[in-house]
Parts: structure tokens; C-alpha cells; sequence
């Protein structure tokens, strides 16, 4: 497969997963099923994986932000067995298991957005 049909269609899939989790979390929601619990936890690893990793590097024309997955490389090399793996085995582990946890809190985030917009959107009962 050539790498542009990859560049392509990983977005692609991504935002159909996101789509996918969101329309399942509205479904919980309004079935009184869901849990903010589940939410929360996945917020909270969210954001403690994020938060750190964020990296700005500013110039005179302006600024660059990225992630920077060194800190977690880090803990995770001396402390797991996954340090016996190789270190590109351990990059492909992290950034995958970031990919995942993404897609999570943004589709839990997409279904109280559909679930917002749906309620907004039902006429007032008087």
C-alpha cells in the first residue's frame, strides 16, 4: 500500500472510531447506562499523559508545539518488563497505547456533544 493511501486513510479511521465510540456513549447516556466513572478515568490518563508530553519551541516567526513521549520512554524502560524490549518496540507500544486512550476520551467527548445537541434540539415541553 503506498504511503499516501496510509496518510489517507489512518485519519480516516481514526474519526470513524471516534464517530463509532461517540454515537455509543450518547446510545449510554440516554439509556441512563453511563458511567462517570468510566469518563473520568479516561480523562484523568488522558490529560496526565498530555499534559507532560507537551513541548513548544518558539522563534522570532512564531511558535511549535508537539508531543514528546521521552518522559514516559523513560519511566516505563527501568520499571516494566517492557524494558527488556527493544527501544522502537517500546516507541510503537507508547504510541499506539496514546492512540488508543485518544481515541477513547475523544469519542467520549463526542457523545456528550451529540447528546447536547440532541436535547437542545427536541422542542420545549410546556
Amino acid at each position: 500500500m503506498p504511503f499516501m493511501m496510509y496518510v489517507i486513510a489512518v485519519p480516516v479511521a481514526f474519526l470513524g472510531l471516534v464517530v463509532w465510540k461517540g454515537i455509543a456513549v450518547r446510545r449510554a447516556i440516554e439509556a441512563k447506562q453511563y458511567s462517570w466513572k468510566v469518563f473520568a478515568v479516561f480523562a484523568l490518563a488522558w490529560f496526565a499523559w498530555t499534559v507532560p508530553g507537551l513541548e513548544s519551541v518558539c522563534t522570532e516567526l512564531g511558535c511549535r508545539y508537539s508531543m514528546r513521549f521521552g518522559w514516559f520512554l523513560s519511566s516505563l524502560a527501568g520499571s516494566t518488563p517492557l524494558g527488556a524490549l527493544r527501544p522502537d518496540a517500546i516507541v510503537a507500544l507508547s504510541v499506539l497505547g496514546y492512540a488508543i486512550l485518544t481515541l477513547y476520551f475523544c469519542g467520549h467527548c463526542f457523545g456528550w456533544l451529540l447528546h447536547g445537541v440532541a436535547r437542545m434540539s427536541r422542542p420545549k415541553r410546556a
